[in-house]
């Protein structure tokens, strides 16, 4: 008899990039050794262990195990709901 199953589900941090809010992707990212940076269009990261390359409205998201990895904005919003903070 086969079963139905579910991806597993988790949490995530993510940050979008809007082309001018670059120290704020600094500042998420962390331990930046580097940032090449072109208002309003692209922005290169880089850090000890590896290179981030992201374009305005490209979400920036670090997993549960501090990886990070960045989706075009349609990918993510398909992949990706907010999570309301409780009051």
């Amino acid at each position: 008899m086969s079963k139905r199953y579910v991806k597993k589900v988790s949490e995530i941090q993510a940050i979008q990039y809007n082309g001018t809010n670059a120290m704020e992707i600094v500042d998420f990212v962390d331990n930046v050794i580097g940032i090449d940076w072109y208002e309003g269009a692209s922005l290169e990261i880089t850090t000890n262990n590896e290179i981030i390359e992201c374009c305005k409205s490209d979400y920036i998201v670090k997993n549960n195990k501090g990886k990070f990895r960045v989706y075009e904005a349609n990918e993510f919003e398909k992949d990706y709901s907010e999570v309301e903070e409780d009051d």
